[in-house]
C-alpha cells in the first residue's frame, strides 16, 4: 500500500507512512471495507490531520492537556466537524 512509495524514505516521512498505513487498516477493519478503498484513505487522512492540529495547538498552549485535546478533536471529527 504505502510501503513501496516510502520504502526508501527516512525518518519522519517513513514514520508518517507507517502511521498512515496503520490507521488506514484500523479504519478499514472497523468499517468492514478494504484498506484500498479511497474513502478509508480519506478518513485516515482526516484522523492524521486532527492529530497534527491537536499537537500544534498543544505546543502553542503548553498548559493544555494533549490527550484531552486529541480526544476532543477526534470527537469533533466523528460528529462531522460541528462548531
Amino acid at each position: 500500500m504505502f510501503g513501496d512509495a516510502f520504502a526508501a524514505g527516512r525518518g519522519a516521512g517513513f514514520q508518517f507512512a507507517q502511521t498512515m498505513q496503520q490507521i488506514t487498516e484500523l479504519v478499514a477493519q472497523q468499517a468492514g471495507c478494504s484498506a484500498d478503498d479511497f474513502a478509508v484513505h480519506t478518513i485516515a487522512g482526516a484522523i492524521i490531520g486532527v492529530m497534527i492540529s491537536a499537537k500544534f495547538y498543544w505546543v502553542q498552549h503548553a498548559d493544555s492537556n494533549l490527550f484531552a485535546r486529541l480526544d476532543a478533536a477526534l470527537a469533533q471529527l466523528g460528529a462531522g466537524l460541528p462548531r
